[in-house]
């Protein structure tokens, strides 16, 4: 049994490093950021608002389309 044996599937760990999983962590990432250039001046307020709205919806992103448009 390898690390990336089905064993684990549909785990909590499947769920948290699986395809949506990491589409989560970088939604995330990507609101954490602009959030904190706007607090720098260096992003407007309202992208940041945008962003993190954007973000607080996974459900809108495929990560297999967003995988085949990279």
């Amino acid at each position: 049994m390898g690390l990336l044996a089905p064993s684990w599937a549909g785990s909590a760990v499947a769920d948290a490093t699986g395809d949506a999983g990491y589409l989560r962590a970088l939604l995330d990432a990507e609101a954490a950021l602009t959030r904190a250039q706007a607090t720098l001046g260096l992003a407007p307020k309202s992208a940041a608002a945008a962003v993190t709205a954007a973000a607080a919806e996974p459900h809108r992103h495929d990560p297999r389309t967003l995988a085949l448009r990279a």
